[in-house]
């Protein structure tokens, strides 16, 4: 049994991304990291991973076919502006993984921001204190972003953030607390 399961391990994809909620037009970026075995020790098995973007009818709305070295990828979903709001799905997973879809990376993302609906009952507005949040003052057009280290703002966990702001010319600032 330990011949056949040192033959036979299964990989696994983990995908980082810079945050869980877009707007057409924005840039999805990724680091993925492939391992595989017991102690999830970095993957050479394979040396391609798949990443899709699925939509909420279970379309894939882009496709790419990564190269790996030594388990990790680096790669990117350019939006387009004319894409319709609401809930995706990115999926990565490697050739090997096929044989067993419990094995995919699935994660659910927000692009836009989707309202309930019949087709989309149990869409929950995100939660914009956590992660990048874009604020606005309409009196004089100042926009303030802030990004928390590590992508996510957690309650009571002590963490930097930085923050950038832009006046109505267009001049920013960048600052890190």
């Amino acid at each position: 049994m330990d011949v056949f399961a040192a033959n036979n391990v299964n990989e696994r994809v983990h995908l980082h991304l810079d945050r869980q909620w877009y707007s057409p037009g924005d840039t999805i970026w990724f680091k993925a990291y492939t391992v595989a075995g017991e102690y999830h020790r970095l993957s050479t098995i394979s040396g391609v991973l798949y990443t899709e973007l699925i939509n909420d009818q279970n379309n894939v709305v882009n496709r790419l076919a990564l190269p790996l070295d030594s388990g990790i990828s680096l790669g990117d979903f350019k939006l387009p502006d004319s894409l319709k709001s609401g809930v995706f799905h990115l999926r990565a997973y490697t050739n090997r993984m096929r044989n067993d879809s419990d094995y995919f990376y699935d994660q659910k993302i927000i692009i836009g921001q989707p309202v309930a609906s019949p087709t989309n009952p149990g869409y929950a507005k995100p939660n914009l204190s956590a992660g990048n949040t874009i604020l606005q003052n309409t009196a004089d057009k100042t926009d303030l972003q802030f990004f928390p280290e590590g992508g996510n703002l957690i309650n009571g966990l002590r963490s930097k953030v930085a923050f950038k702001a832009t006046n109505r010319n267009g001049l920013a600032g960048m600052y890190r607390v």
